[in-house]
């Protein structure tokens, strides 16, 4: 795998967009220190990866700098190896907060939320049922497995392997 401006170079072409983040099909984006994205347009798919530990005001620029790209309907993310210990209730408000300001450009969409650990789950499991209360225009579901999560987004591993 080439890798250019420490970016993973899957497949050329590959373009910045103005706002500095790096976009296109099977590129890898470090967002944040512990947050990636990959975003997979042919799909309609942006991958969110969340590693370690981070805070709500991470979770929020990447969401911001998300915003400053090509949006996709279908948005995974991917919390297999993130611990959300020190979060509080405030937290996951704030998360929602964020993504409601930007849910009316993803009307109709689906965000997919891989959380396997209990306490993790459990906050996701908040973060989904503040987002009904507050009436995103997205549909917010939350998985312990990325298989059950991509299937969910009407995708399958080996579609997007195939990018």
């Amino acid at each position: 795998m080439e890798v250019q401006d420490g970016l993973e170079k899957q497949q050329p072409p590959f373009s910045w967009h103005e706002s500095g983040v790096f976009y296109f099909l099977g590129l890898r984006q470090d967002l944040m220190s512990n947050i990636t994205l990959e975003v997979y347009e042919e799909k309609d798919l942006a991958i969110f990866t969340a590693e370690g530990s981070i805070t709500v005001q991470d979770v929020c620029d990447s969401i911001d700098s998300y915003y400053s790209g090509p949006i996709m309907s279908l948005i995974l993310w991917d919390a297999t190896r993130l611990d959300l210990a020190p979060w509080q209730k405030d937290d996951i408000l704030s998360a929602v907060r964020k993504v409601k300001a930007y849910s009316h450009l993803r009307v109709g969409g689906r965000s997919a939320l891989v959380f396997p650990r209990d306490l993790n789950f459990g906050l996701a499991k908040m973060f989904q049922a503040y987002s009904e209360v507050d009436n995103l225009q997205i549909e917010v579901e939350v998985f312990r497995n990325i298989e059950e999560a991509i299937e969910w987004l009407g995708r399958s591993s080996a579609q997007i392997r195939e990018s």
